[in-house]
Order: C-alpha cells, then sequence, then structure tokens
C-alpha cells in the first residue's frame, strides 16, 4: 500500500491481517515500512532488475529522515563508502561459498592495501592498475 509516510504513521502503523504488511513511501520509489504481525517495523527497499528486496534497518532506531537518505545512497550504489567497506559487504554476502576463504586472503593480500582506502566516487578504472 502506498501512503505518504510521516513519522505519526510510522509510530502508529499496524500490521492488517496479514503476517506483515508493506507500507511504501510516495516520495522515495521502493522504500517501504514493513510491518508485522509481533508489531516490529523495519525499512526496507525494491530495487534492481530483478527486483530485490534490501534491509536498511529498524524503525525507531532509523529514522525516516535517516531511511529515505539511505534508500537513496543505496539505490544510487554509494552505500559501501570506501573499497574496504565495500570488499567487507561483499564477503558477507559470499559467506556460505567454499572459496570464501581464498577470496578473502586475496583481497586483505592485494587489493585492500593498495586500494582499500578509496572513496568509491574517486575510484577509477586505472586505480588498481597504478
Amino acid at each position: 500500500m502506498k501512503v505518504a509516510l510521516t513519522d505519526r504513521f510510522c509510530a502508529s502503523s499496524k500490521s492488517t491481517a496479514a503476517a506483515q504488511t508493506d507500507y511504501f513511501d510516495a516520495q522515495v520509489t521502493g522504500l517501504a515500512l514493513r510491518v508485522t504481525s509481533g508489531g516490529t517495523r523495519t525499512w526496507t527497499l525494491l530495487h534492481g532488475t530483478p527486483r530485490r528486496r534490501v534491509t536498511l534497518g529498524r524503525y525507531p532506531s532509523l529514522s525516516l529522515a535517516a531511511a529515505r537518505a539511505r534508500a537513496i545512497e543505496v539505490r544510487e550504489g554509494r552505500s559501501a563508502g570506501t573499497v574496504a567497506a565495500l570488499a567487507e559487504t561483499y564477503l558477507r554476502s559470499i559467506a556460505g561459498l567454499r572459496s570464501r576463504p581464498e577470496i578473502e586472503r586475496r583481497l586483505r593480500r592485494d587489493v585492500l592495501p593498495i586500494i582499500g582506502h578509496i572513496p568509491l566516487g574517486e575510484l577509477h578504472r586505472r586505480d588498481p592498475c597504478n
């Protein structure tokens, strides 16, 4: 259900008869407040092709304004900050792979000492070669 989310609405929102209800924000496309039947409120973002759901955090520890800002960052691909932070996110995403220890070893030995400190916005194709 698409609504104009406000702090008051987020604080008082309840799940309908279903196990969970998603309230989509009218301002930021894809941002939703997911409310469970137990009362847990979680910020999620649907984005990408195919559509994927990304959990941004829980309400009220992540406010509406902060959730909107984080949703825009994630949608634009700026959420990781530096190459090192992106590498950590990647390593968490491949946690179940048997090759994860080898990938982590190579990243920590070969990549991160050289370009780990560079912000993603300033990273160029030539940086790994330098």
